[in-house]
């Protein structure tokens, strides 16, 4: 009876206790932490004992104590993180690893770096890409709505002039300045049909992507009346082109690039906060957890950016977003996610609480009245 009281089977979780202990001390031995003489005797007791299959009731619960001091002494520092800035022996190497004969992994912070810079480039690559696509599609917009302006201008002027010059035949300045006035029309006329046609190439692109055609469908000839001339159907078509432009425009830049910017937030976020946690060899399995809800949660308060865009710019008190635009409110919105969530619960409580508040002594005095009357 006695020598089953004084000899106990350690469990698996003691076994990796006393090998991660030894982790501990090594740790704080190379960072000149102060270890206690009677630590590492208890530490080597319990080494001892588990080898020697001598492990009895008083060597556990010394060594959890000193166990359990040892933890307290190297912390921030855990034994995850400690394991994970170490190199792990390969236990079943793929083809490739037996090609180069690598038998050793590196360690987990450095694969996770290394992740997490690729999916960063890749991400500001494809943002970039979108980005600059986006800014070709607003730039032709713009320069097509520019000559609309001065080709108003222009038939304004003209119209003037033409009054002018019915009522005086010799006046030579206007006439010049007609003939001046006319070809600057047909050259911003030209300028004008030249980006319309850029702007429909432009379109094909998204329409291929969008619905895999490369070109946009053609009517029928029954379907259009006879009597449209080739200059109506160039009219309509520009027409066209130009709203179905503006639609694409309004969608890459409310929904697809607010999301892309809300995910660079977040990735922006991540190397930052990846630096600190690799430095101070903090970085853990856990860790890459949190780093993939927290990229997410960007992602989707840079699509919220954009979805409820139209409410924020309505609102008088947000002056300040509607200045910075959408892209940049997003981007914000996806490196500072926990503040904006944490704004829109309290701004959300704080409704529900308006809601819920007893009757004020004005609303209880008119009620009286309307009672009396």
């Amino acid at each position: 009876m006695d020598d089953i009281q004084k000899k106990l089977s350690p469990s698996q979780y003691l076994i990796d206790a006393v090998a991660n202990s030894e982790l501990l001390i090594v740790y704080a031995a190379e960072h000149g932490l102060d270890i206690q003489k009677e630590h590492l005797k208890v530490v080597i007791e319990a080494k001892e004992a588990y080898e020697n299959d001598a492990w009895n009731k008083e060597i556990e619960i010394e060594f959890w104590i000193v166990y359990k001091n040892l933890s307290r002494l190297a912390h921030p520092i855990s034994i995850d993180s400690l394991k994970a800035a170490q190199e792990t022996f390969i236990k079943q190497p793929n083809f490739f690893q037996r090609l180069i004969k690598k038998k050793r992994r590196t360690t987990l912070t450095h694969r996770s770096v290394r992740f997490y810079t690729l999916f960063a480039i890749a991400s500001m690559i494809s943002m970039l890409s979108i980005y600059i696509y986006f800014f070709i599609g607003t730039l032709r917009l713009d320069a097509i709505s520019d000559s609309k302006k001065k080709m108003t201008e222009m038939e304004t002027r003209l119209g003037e002039l033409q009054i002018i010059i019915g009522t005086d035949q010799s006046n030579k300045s206007a006439l010049l300045e007609k003939e001046k006035l006319e070809n600057e029309f047909i050259e911003e006329d030209m300028k004008k049909a030249s980006n319309i046609k850029l702007l429909e190439e432009w379109i094909v692109l998204f329409r291929y992507i969008i619905t895999f055609e490369t070109s946009k469908k053609e009517t029928s000839p029954d379907a259009e009346p006879m009597a449209t001339s080739p200059a109506m159907r160039f009219i309509d078509n520009s027409i066209g082109v130009i709203q179905e432009a503006q639609n694409y425009v309004l969608i890459l830049g409310l929904y697809i690039l607010p999301l892309f910017f809300g995910l660079l937030g977040g990735i922006t976020y991540v190397l930052r906060d990846l630096v600190t946690q690799t430095k101070k060899l903090i970085f853990s399995k856990e860790t890459n957890i949190n780093y993939t809800l927290r990229i997410l949660l960007g992602t989707l308060a840079g699509l919220a950016v954009g979805l409820f865009w139209g409410d924020i710019k309505s609102q008088n008190q947000l002056e300040v977003l509607e200045s910075l635009g959408p892209l940049v409110v997003a981007f914000l919105a996806g490196l500072l996610v926990e503040y904006v969530f944490n704004g829109i619960e309290q701004w959300v409580s704080a409704l529900i609480n308006r809601s819920l508040e007893p009757k004020t002594e004005k609303t209880e005095k008119s009620e009286k009245t309307e009672k009396t009357e």
